[in-house]
């Protein structure tokens, strides 16, 4: 797993570089592997950054030209809970808005191999950028690596910290009037 994470941290170092450099040219390059169509015109500027010439890695590197705003978030389930929490907050008498953000993440969960969750990540990337939501790419990149893996949990890690409740997030004091009664 070390040499994955390590790998994992170079290619998007590799991306944070550029992003740096300000190459929009190569940045541009990169989001064309988005789309089926125009996907081959992103192979050289994956491969310029070091990356292996698969879906996972061009996905990624096409994402992150999209939003380069990077996070610490733990996976795409905090990431999506947090999005969800700031929409309900705004407009919290509709619930349709929490419905909404549950089917579109359960749509995540579903997905049987990494081609597919692949093709799903693209509006969920393009929601965060709209909030100014960044993404762990690291995180991201491996968990998408190992997805649909015997023994690799990543949908569980997910949907853990997706449904996680605040209380777990944050443990509360106990109050005095607990311990009375």
């Amino acid at each position: 797993m070390s040499k994955l994470n390590n790998f994992s941290e170079q290619f998007v170092e590799s991306l944070i570089k550029l992003k740096d450099k300000d190459d929009r040219k190569r940045l541009a390059e990169l989001r064309r592997g988005l789309s089926e169509a125009t996907r081959p015109s992103a192979y050289g500027a994956v491969a310029f950054i070091g990356g292996h010439l698969d879906i996972t890695h061009i996905t990624i590197a096409g994402l992150f030209a999209l939003h380069p705003e990077t996070s610490s978030d733990r996976n795409i389930g905090t990431t999506w809970r947090e999005l969800r929490r700031q929409a309900h907050d705004l407009i919290p008498a509709i619930d349709e808005k929490r419905t909404s953000f549950e089917h579109r993440f359960n749509r995540l969960l579903s997905c049987s191999t990494r081609e597919e969750l692949c093709e799903h990540l693209r509006p969920f990337i393009a929601f965060a950028k709209s909030k100014n939501s960044g993404i762990n790419y690291v995180a991201l990149l491996r968990d998408i690596l190992i997805w649909g893996q015997p023994n690799a949990n990543i949908r569980l890690e997910w949907a853990k910290e997706y449904w996680r409740t605040t209380k777990e997030s944050k443990p509360t004091p106990q109050s005095d009037t607990a311990e009375e009664e």
